[in-house]
């Protein structure tokens, strides 16, 4: 009875890890969105401590808006560490509570692609705030 149960949960376990529920695949996958469907975050649910992931940022905006902020809470500093963003930002900012990047008006549409290494593991709750539209938290689970 013992084997059999062992044998289960390997296979359970081989079956998660080949769906990508154990990180980095289709399934892993999330999106974040705001009330009016104005931003768009995509990202990864389940990833590994110290690989690379990407959010990808989607932004609908009006021809006359200002330039693009982006803020990134103390959560997202905590377990992320930012390597790479498309396009370039014009500059970043320290805030009391994380920082932000701002983006030259990219136009009626803005994919702005942040590449981040993760840090630490366990669950993580990091908060991203996309111009006026209020801060979409994303749930994660880094596994060792």
């Amino acid at each position: 009875m013992l084997q059999r149960i062992g044998w289960i949960s390997g296979l359970l376990f081989l079956a998660a890890a080949m769906s990508g529920l154990l990180g980095g695949e289709a399934a892993s996958r999330r999106t974040a969105r705001s009330e009016d469907g104005s931003v768009r975050i995509d990202f990864d649910r389940f990833c590994r401590s110290g690989k690379p992931i990407i959010f990808e940022i989607r932004a609908r905006r009006d021809a006359d808006d200002p330039p693009l902020t982006i803020d990134f809470s103390g959560a997202f500093a905590d377990v992320l560490e930012i390597r790479d963003v498309r396009p370039a930002p014009v500059r970043s900012e320290a805030r009391a509570e994380g920082f932000a990047l701002v983006f030259a008006a990219p136009g009626p549409s803005a994919l702005i692609r942040v590449r981040c290494d993760v840090r630490g593991t366990g669950r993580a709750g990091p908060a991203i705030k996309v111009g006026p539209a209020p801060e979409l938290r994303m749930r994660q689970f880094i596994f060792p």
